[in-house]
């Protein structure tokens, strides 16, 4: 099974305004960095989208989970067939990214950068079903939230993309 080049993106109804911006110019961040892929948008709740192929539904909540460290936790992709082998149909490629918006709001940077960071990164995350990190300094690095400006992708990040198809 190959991954989507063509993903329907559902923006939740409980997303702010600033987190829809972050998905709108995360998304067209990986537009412009890998040729061929795009994203139609849906703003409609995420309930029932499991069985749609090339699918990424996102939401936001208020929880505020840490991790086994004691770090914020300020999003997580969930993929809902679990990892992709080749022999998985392409219904499989779909995923959720919950977001954590009173973790982003505690990281004392602007809101609207930090969304963007967190946003872009699961995109890179939902895209290829693979939840490892690469080195510092790529937008798939583990901290890439303690970035006070915007991130962009990089041919690190490319590859990471490109390593699942």
């Amino acid at each position: 099974m190959q991954h989507g080049m063509s993903y329907n993106l559902i923006l939740d109804p409980s997303l702010t305004l600033e987190e829809q911006e972050a998905v709108v110019t995360g998304s067209y961040a990986w537009e412009k960095a890998i040729p061929g892929l795009t994203f139609h948008y849906q703003w409609s709740a995420c309930h029932g989208f499991g069985d749609s192929s090339h699918t990424i539904c996102i939401y936001a909540d208020q929880d505020t989970p840490l991790d086994d460290n004691g770090y914020m936790i300020d999003a997580r992709t969930i993929f809902q067939h679990g990892f992709l082998t080749p022999s998985d149909s392409p219904a499989s490629d779909s995923c959720s990214i919950d977001i954590h918006s009173a973790n982003m709001a505690n990281h004392g940077m602007p809101y609207p950068n930090v969304a963007l960071n967190v946003v872009t990164h699961e995109l890179g995350h939902a895209m290829t079903h693979n939840s490892q990190h690469i080195a510092a300094g790529n937008l798939m690095s583990f901290c890439i939230v303690k970035q006070p400006e915007p991130e962009v992708i990089t041919s690190a990040d490319m590859d990471y993309f490109w390593s699942a198809r």
